[in-house]
């Protein structure tokens, strides 16, 4: 990480992260702020105490899942910043493989309300910012949403919806020089991985290891470092693409 700082690939660019308190978000974040840029962490979790622990030094309690509370945050930001240079809409919510019969419409407008429906919200109350500094869209998918997987219709249904979203923004906002890309990780190693299965960690982590023909299970700074290729100008030319983190396993 201290490479990326003195490359200084996002110096004086300002980055808005939500779901920057843990896991994929909490490593995105850090890596921006090690390569330059001023970040602000948006996350349902946010309290005064994790305010004063967070590592970008400015967090912002939101419910991406509730219009009015995005607004808010566009609101508060814009008088704070001149624009947006990148949006990662890192947020999201697992799920555990159920059974159609057993699962729940509950459940499943859930998952498309923070999982989906919260890209289209973010980036819309977002557009005058982001237009403004010609900034740019990251949107954290998942190798669900193109590689089907039983028990999860819900999860799936909901990352491949933000993924026609990136593509379909994408070529909406390339009038504006706005681009939007996505990445989709497989496993990675976070607090949500145990979210998708019940059972010991340390079992969860190995059983998703041994199916990674590389081996090992992405960390979040192996999305980070996508996220940060993106996010900077080595990504000038790059709009409508989702990146796959995951070893390998869906090649």
């Amino acid at each position: 990480m201290q490479e990326l700082e003195q490359q200084g690939l996002l110096a004086g660019k300002v980055a808005l992260v939500t779901g920057g308190l843990s896991g994929i978000g909490r490593a995105i974040a850090r890596s921006f702020v090690e390569a330059g840029a001023i970040v602000i962490v948006a996350d349902l979790s946010v309290t005064p105490g994790t305010v004063a622990r967070c590592e970008t030094g400015d967090a912002h309690r939101c419910d991406v899942a509730d219009e009015a509370s995005v607004m808010a945050l566009a609101e508060t930001l814009a008088a704070r910043h001149e624009g947006l240079d990148i949006l990662v809409n890192c947020a999201g919510m697992p799920q555990k493989p159920v059974a159609l019969a057993e699962a729940s419409v509950a459940e499943w407008d859930r998952l498309f309300a923070v999982n989906a429906r919260s890209v289209f919200v973010m980036t819309k109350h977002f557009l005058p910012a982001l237009a403004r500094r010609k900034g740019n869209v990251i949107n954290i998918c998942s190798t669900v949403g193109a590689q089907a997987k039983p028990g999860l219709a819900a999860y799936g249904a909901s990352k491949a919806a933000a993924i026609a979203t990136t593509k379909a923004l994408a070529l909406e906002l390339a009038g504006q020089g706005i681009r939007v890309n996505g990445i989709s990780p497989g496993a990675v190693e976070t607090p949500m991985l145990t979210g998708f299965a019940d059972g010991d960690p340390a079992e969860i982590k190995a059983a998703f290891a041994r199916l990674v023909p590389l081996g090992e299970i992405v960390q979040p700074d192996d999305v980070a470092g996508a996220a940060l290729y993106l996010g900077s100008s080595l990504g000038r030319l790059v709009t409508g693409v989702i990146i796959t983190v995951d070893g390998g396993r869906t090649a």
